[in-house]
């Protein structure tokens, strides 16, 4: 009996250790891929965090360099959409040594100071090298926040949020991306100061941050108690506030602007702008039997259309940028109904639609022309023979600017 114990034992020690050996040879693997394709890199790294679950540490940083060299590489300077420019010049006027440039933003003093510290450490960034810089750090934010706030199925919550992680968000809205990844990390935090300050400093890269925190409030529960007729009470002061402020809104020049450029509110644009927070809304009603976690987020996420479809027919699909928080945090969202989930065959089915959807996603990324204004993998190959082929492109410094004041 003891003899048999031992040797089921010693096969059970052996395999553990023929896995991790094969674990080991497998993240070598994906590290040398990087040097040829971020990409493939990248979707590599995905499927080692899902069979590797308690060493995804091993390929994390892996796929935060590709997933973040993949972001840097779109179309830059394309459009006077792009807020790029003006990030970039604010980096520039650091360089220079012009401390006016911390008040650029106003008392959003977040990102100026990122790039005061990156004008300490790094004098001549190419414009293209500073946005890698800039989405490496949210990135590397988001990954350390999802390790401190979620304490069970991190790997499951890792590979949904990297991804459908929105590439052009750190990159295109990058006051407001900073602003989500800091209010991640206080996702479950109980101590009031703590989550005063951490607030506070969000609040400081974009006043996104306080949206934000109302949608962590319903998605954590903290809001149960208002019941839904406070709930529609609540909804109804939101829209007319908008409508009352109309017309402060559209004096604002950069508001206007984009009122200009985006023309006539389309039913079909918005459904295509929210797509993902639809298939999320989609895949919760799929649940039998819902529990309060999962009811608590179908809620907000109603609340999130509904406000952003009232805002949309004021200023045509400026809602984007306000609820922006829903977006690249989606993945969250795909995790929660996952994992809440108690049905074997559902939660297979939410598995595959999202993979369904995901490939999706990613495919679109890949057959985007050229013209496109925020094209990825700009002037630069997905993969190559050729190690690190895409470094000349992170130095390139010819520009042609579009950017205008607004």
């Amino acid at each position: 009996m003891l003899y048999a114990f031992g040797v089921m034992n010693f096969l059970t020690n052996a395999n553990k250790k023929k896995r991790q050996i094969e674990a080991y040879y497998f993240a070598l693997f994906i590290y040398v891929i990087i040097l040829f394709s971020p990409a493939v890199s990248f979707f590599l790294s995905l499927i080692y965090i899902l069979k590797y679950r308690k060493l995804e540490y091993l390929v994390a940083p892996c796929a935060i360099l590709s997933l973040s060299l993949i972001a840097s590489s779109r179309k830059i300077y394309g459009t006077f959409k792009d807020d790029f420019e003006t990030y970039f010049e604010n980096y520039i006027r650091l360089v220079s040594d012009e401390k006016g440039a911390l008040f650029d933003f106003g008392v959003e003093l977040g990102l100026p100071i990122i790039n005061w510290l990156l004008s300490l450490a790094f004098a001549e960034l190419t414009p293209r090298l500073y946005l890698f810089f800039i989405v490496l750090i949210q990135i590397s934010l988001i990954y350390i926040a999802l390790k401190r706030v979620i304490r069970t199925n991190f790997h499951v919550a890792l590979f949904f949020v990297l991804s459908m992680l929105p590439l052009l968000a750190p990159t295109l809205f990058v006051r407001q991306s900073f602003s989500i990844v800091l209010m991640l990390f206080l996702f479950d935090d109980k101590k009031s100061v703590r989550y005063l300050v951490g607030t506070i400093s969000a609040s400081l890269f974009h006043f996104a941050a306080i949206p934000t925190i109302l949608f962590f409030h319903f998605v954590k529960g903290k809001l149960t108690s208002w019941g839904n007729f406070k709930l529609v009470t609540i909804t109804l002061c939101c829209l007319a506030s908008l409508l009352l402020t109309y017309q402060f809104f559209s004096t604002l020049p950069k508001v206007r602007a984009w009122f200009i450029l985006t023309g006539e509110f389309q039913l079909k644009t918005f459904i295509s702008n929210y797509k993902i927070i639809f298939a999320i809304l989609f895949l919760g009603i799929l649940i039998p039997k819902k529990s309060k976690n999962v009811i608590l987020l179908l809620k907000s996420i109603s609340l999130i259309l509904l406000l952003a479809l009232a805002l949309d027919t004021i200023l045509p699909f400026i809602s984007f940028r306000v609820f922006l928080f829903a977006i690249v945090l989606s993945g969250l969202g795909f995790h929660l109904i996952y994992v809440e989930c108690s049905d074997k065959n559902i939660k297979k089915i939410i598995f595959s639609l999202f993979i369904v959807l995901a490939s999706a996603r990613w495919v679109t990324i890949f057959l985007t022309p050229e013209q496109y204004e925020f094209v990825l993998f700009y002037k630069q190959d997905v993969a190559s023979t050729e190690p690190l082929h895409y470094i000349e492109s992170l130095y390139e410094k010819d520009f042609n600017k579009y950017r205008r004041k607004l």
